[in-house]
Parts: structure tokens; sequence; C-alpha cells
């Protein structure tokens, strides 16, 4: 899809807008609750790294979970908070439409080990793991022991 023109203008996003991210059940603490690790650059570094998240004035939680490349049931999906995002280190949100995902939004700055803590701080779980997802979630941590 990158050779597809990005039909979208870029805006600018409001500090009181939300920003949702898909966070696969592997990387999900094992009680099924967000952990500090699910905050990771994709690439880790480099002038495209940052989080892809979609932004709430175009999507919800929901749709943000089912544009996954995988199943949408190994998925759970984080909220964030733009403004608290912008009060972490470094760290910026910046809308970056797709051909097929006009809420696209990278969630760019380094990710340390304690601004990944931060991040946990501020997130909370918007569309929860379901049923189906645990059952891959218990068994990923049976195999683990």
């Amino acid at each position: 899809h990158d050779d597809l023109i990005v039909p979208w203008d870029v805006e600018e996003i409001d500090g009181g807008c939300k920003v949702y991210m898909r966070v696969h059940y592997k990387i999900l603490a094992p009680d099924g609750k967000l952990s500090p690790s699910a905050f990771v650059n994709h690439p880790k570094d480099g002038p495209d790294a940052g989080m892809s998240t979609n932004w709430g004035k175009h999507s919800t939680a929901s749709q943000c979970q089912n544009e996954a490349r995988q199943e949408p049931f190994k998925y759970a999906v984080a909220e964030l908070n733009v403004e608290e995002i912008r009060k972490l280190p470094q760290q910026t949100v910046i809308h970056s439409p797709l051909p097929l995902n006009r809420a696209h939004t990278d969630v760019g700055g380094d990710k340390s080990e304690k601004v990944r803590v931060q991040y946990y701080c501020i997130a909370k779980v918007a569309v929860a793991l379901s049923a189906e997802g645990w059952v891959l979630k218990k068994a990923h941590e049976e195999s683990k022991l």
C-alpha cells in the first residue's frame, strides 16, 4: 500500500484528544493488563521511529483493533490522552495518515525504560482482550514456565 496516494490532509491534534494503540496478547502482563513493554517504537530508532496509533477523531478503539494485520482477537487496545503524552520527555504526537487509515498517528520520541513506565501510568485499556484472546494468552504464559 506504500505506493498509494494519501487522500487525507495532515491535521493538528489537540491536546484533549485520545489516541488508540493495539497491544498484542504476548506483550500484555500475565493478568491481561498493560505493561511498560507495550510502549516501544517500531522501528526502534531512525527517522521513522515511533509508536503507531490511531487518532480518536477518525477512529474508535474497536476500529483500531479491527485494523490489525493479524486476527483482531489477538489484541487489546490502549487509550492515551494526547496532552498527557506531550508532557512526557521528548514525546511528540503527529497525525500521519496512511492511504487506508486516515486516523494513523505517530507517537515519536525515545522510549527509554523510564518513559515506558510513564506511558504505563497514563494508559488505560479501551478494549480488553477477548475470551478467544485469553485462550492464547493462557497458553503463551504456560509455555514460558
